[in-house]
């Protein structure tokens, strides 16, 4: 298994929401495996994508009166090279959202 995390944030809602949208799995870069290739496995990029989605849609929840605020995305993805499910679309997201305050 290869655990991941990208973070968003602190910045604005619109500018961290740009920035979830333009993401890619090609852009997560903390991972406790560098040498997994996380756009070559199959099904997560497709994953990434509805995540992508998801954190946005999140982002859009917070109302409070925070000027900033911060996305979390993280996960793992099975990492097995055997069969008969090499690189299985065993894969988990999880978003955490939250408003900042200060810089």
């Amino acid at each position: 298994m290869a655990s991941w995390r990208i973070v968003f944030g602190p910045g604005v809602k619109a500018t961290v929401n740009s920035a979830i949208g333009a993401a890619t799995a090609a852009s997560v870069t903390d991972i406790d495996q560098p040498a997994v290739n996380l756009t070559a496995i199959t099904g997560f990029n497709a994953h990434f994508a509805a995540a992508i989605t998801a954190a946005q849609a999140a982002l859009a929840t917070l109302t409070g009166p925070a000027t900033k605020c911060t996305v979390i995305m993280r996960g793992y993805v099975d990492t097995n090279t055997a069969a008969p499910h090499p690189y299985a679309t065993a894969s988990r997201i999880v978003i955490e959202v939250a408003e900042t305050w200060g810089s």
